[in-house]
């Protein structure tokens, strides 16, 4: 399943990386001129509502992370009841995923608190008292530390600022991301990775784990597949019994309905072999030696 979902729409949708779920729609999405307290400005995330109502509706957060704002932001402002979420280094890059208008925010969900991609943060509302809007709740996402450092943060009808610091977030979690460093700074680890839709790569993270590097094994007769570069297809082959290293706990990408590993050490390092099909009904490779 995807590493990063939807924040809204049921779990099975959710982990079927639909962006949206329906009945949810995007009644406002990114860069759209809208009208805001009588001014222009271009919207930095999506306004996302079921046509039927949505108020008290369920939001979660996009992925894991760690939750740098939770609460109201009072004055003249429309947001309401906030939430930020820390996602760490994602493609090289900060990323920060913010939800707005909320009813309310849940128990538990306050600055410094860890969450997963299927933590209930808060519920759908309408903003402050008095607004006049109606229910939705407003998602966008951040490339930038711009949500650290104001959680109101707003870009106006500033385009570069637009571009510069949110993207659009329909696009984004339809994409392929890499973790770099999770939100509490440790890096991407020997979890396994998701499939999001049609068949994207995704590699996920948590908390470090202790890995030592030992010899490996192909057991699958006569050979499995070897390519330098996971996208690319070389034709290239390890034969059977043939060993290699590999982290005791091997961190395991899911490409093209395989899991693949990457070498750890030695002449190959760095090249990815076929370690079984997505089931694991079939394994290609083993920490111990195969019989003759």
């Amino acid at each position: 399943m995807p590493v990063f979902k939807s924040p809204v729409g049921n779990k099975l949708a959710r982990d079927a990386g639909q962006v949206w779920p329906a009945p949810w729609e995007d009644k406002n999405p990114y860069g759209n001129v809208y009208e805001i307290n009588g001014h222009e400005a271009r919207h930095p995330g999506a306004d996302l509502n079921i046509a039927g109502g949505d108020l008290n509706e369920k939001v979660f957060s996009m992925g894991p992370g760690v939750v740098e704002f939770a609460k109201e932001i009072g004055g003249d402002s429309l947001w309401g009841n906030v939430v930020i979420i820390n996602h760490g280094i994602v493609d090289g890059k900060p990323l920060y995923s913010r939800y707005a208008h909320l009813l309310s925010i849940e128990p538990g969900i306050k600055k410094g608190a860890e969450v997963t991609a299927d933590k209930l943060i808060g519920r759908v509302g309408s903003g402050p008292a008095g607004s006049g809007m109606d229910p939705h709740l407003h998602f966008d996402i951040s490339t930038t530390d711009k949500l650290a450092e104001n959680a109101g943060d707003w870009p106006g009808m500033n385009q570069a600022r637009l571009q510069t610091d949110y993207v659009d977030p329909k696009k984004w979690l339809k994409a392929s991301h890499v973790i770099n460093r999770d939100a509490t700074g440790a890096q991407v680890t020997a979890e396994p990775a998701g499939p999001g839709p049609m068949g994207r790569t995704l590699r996920t993270t948590g908390i470090p784990v202790t890995a030592s590097i030992i010899d490996w094994f192909v057991i699958a007769r006569p050979t499995t597949e070897l390519r330098k570069e996971l996208s690319k297809p070389t034709g290239n082959t390890l034969p059977f019994s043939f060993s290699f290293p590999l982290e005791s706990n091997p961190q395991l990408v899911l490409h093209e309905r395989f899991l693949w590993v990457q070498i750890s050490d030695g002449p190959l390092k760095g090249h990815w072999v076929k370690y079984s099909n997505e089931s694991k009904s079939e394994i290609y490779v083993s920490s111990t030696r195969p019989a003759s």
